[in-house]
C-alpha cells in the first residue's frame, strides 16, 4: 500500500513538472495611473512582485475641459494572453497596437482572450489585434459605466444622467452579440454603483440625494422589475440622522457572501463575512478601509485589496495581512486576476 501511495506522488509530480505550471501560485495585477504591481501569491502570501511604470504618462499637459484627465491618462490595465492590456481615457494599447475610440473608455474587461469595452454609446468586443469582432449599438445614448460578466452573460450599469438604465447582453456568440434586458432605474440625482450574482439574481446598489439626504439601497432584478431594499441613509432636514450603510463591494462564496459596507454611523468602512447557511453575520469591526475595495479568489482563500492593505481570507477568518505600502503602492484604482 506505501509502494502504491509513493508511485502515485511520483506520479503527480512528473506531471507537474511536464506542465511547467504552478497550480499554487497566481499572479494580481493592482495598479494606479502611474505604475502597476504584479504580485505572484501562493495560497497565503506573495512570494514575487515586480513594478512596472506606465510610459508616456503626462499629468498636466494637454488636459481635458474636466481638468483632471487627458488621452494618456491610464484607466487600468489587464491581463491579456502573455501582456498587459493599457486601458486610456480613449484609446487601448497591447502589444505596440493602439487603437483610439471617438468617446472615452467607460469601462473594459477581458473575455475568453477577447476585449469587451463601453464607449461610443456601444458594447465593443475586440481580439488579441485590437480588430472590432461585433459592435452593439445600445438602444439609447448611454454608455454603461460598470461591466460584469458570468456565465456568458454581460450586465452593465448605466450612471450617465436620467434616466438610468441596466443592460443584460448575451455574450455566448461574440459575433452576434444579443440585448436580453433593457431596464429602466427610476432614482432622482441617483448613482449606480456596483452590482452582483447571488442565488441567480441580479443585484446592483445605488444610492440618491434629496433635499432631505442621501439615501442607499440594494436593488434586485426579479422578472424584469427592480425590488428596491433601503440599506441606509444621512438625512439632514428636518433634523441630522444617520442609519444603516452603504454597500461598497459584495463576493459571494460556496459557503459564505463577504461584503465591505461604509457604516454611515460610525464613518468607517467595515467587513462582514455572512455564512450562507444560516445568515449569521461576523463583523470584523476593527478592519479600516479605504473608499475603493476589490475582492478575488486564490485557491480556497478570498483576496480583499484596498489602497492600504491586501487580505488573506479563509472562512471567516483574515489570516494574512500585508500592506501595500511594501511594493510602493501608495493608491489602488484597479485590480485584475490571472487565474
Amino acid at each position: 500500500m506505501k509502494k502504491i501511495f509513493f508511485l502515485l506522488i511520483v506520479f503527480i509530480a512528473i506531471v507537474y513538472c511536464l506542465s511547467g505550471k504552478d497550480i499554487y501560485n497566481q499572479n494580481i495585477l493592482i495598479g494606479n495611473k502611474y505604475s502597476f504591481v504584479v504580485l505572484k501569491f501562493n495560497n497565503i502570501d506573495i512570494i514575487e512582485s515586480k513594478q512596472i511604470l506606465i510610459k508616456d504618462h503626462k499629468t498636466e499637459e494637454n488636459t481635458s475641459g474636466f481638468g483632471f484627465f487627458n488621452d494618456n491618462t491610464v484607466k487600468k490595465v489587464l491581463f491579456l494572453k502573455d501582456s498587459f492590456l493599457i486601458v486610456k481615457q480613449k484609446h487601448l494599447e497591447f502589444n505596440g497596437i493602439s487603437k483610439k475610440f471617438n468617446d472615452i473608455i467607460f469601462d473594459c474587461d477581458i473575455y475568453k482572450d477577447n476585449i469587451i469595452l463601453c464607449t461610443e454609446n456601444s458594447v465593443f468586443v475586440l481580439d488579441d489585434k485590437l480588430n472590432n469582432i461585433n459592435v452593439l449599438k445600445l438602444p439609447i445614448k448611454k454608455n454603461a459605466h460598470d461591466i460584469m460578466i458570468k456565465h456568458n452573460i454581460l450586465y452593465l450599469l448605466d450612471n450617465i444622467m436620467f434616466p438610468y438604465h441596466i443592460f443584460k447582453i448575451s455574450i455566448n456568440d461574440l459575433n452576434n452579440l444579443k440585448l436580453i434586458e433593457d431596464i429602466k432605474v427610476n432614482l432622482v440625482n441617483g448613482h449606480l454603483n456596483t452590482q452582483f450574482i447571488e442565488n441567480n439574481i441580479w443585484n446592483f446598489t445605488s444610492q440618491e440625494s434629496n433635499k432631505r439626504g442621501s439615501f442607499y439601497s440594494l436593488n434586485k432584478v426579479i422578472n424584469d422589475k427592480i425590488e428596491r431594499i433601503q440599506t441606509g441613509s444621512r438625512e439632514y432636514f428636518p433634523e441630522e440622522k444617520k442609519s444603516g450603510y452603504k454597500i461598497v463591494n459584495t463576493y459571494i462564496d460556496k459557503s459564505y457572501k463577504y461584503e465591505v459596507r461604509y457604516n454611515i454611523e460610525k464613518d468607517k468602512n467595515i467587513l462582514v463575512i455572512i455564512e450562507n447557511l444560516n445568515k449569521e453575520e461576523i463583523v470584523i469591526d476593527s478592519f479600516n478601509l479605504g473608499e475603493k475595495v476589490f475582492f478575488g479568489k486564490i485557491n480556497e482563500n478570498i483576496i480583499l485589496i484596498s489602497s492600504n492593505s491586501i487580505n488573506i481570507i479563509n472562512g471567516k477568518k483574515i489570516i494574512n495581512n500585508i500592506s501595500t505600502l511594501k511594493y510602493s503602492v501608495k493608491t489602488v484604482d484597479y485590480v485584475d486576476f490571472l487565474l
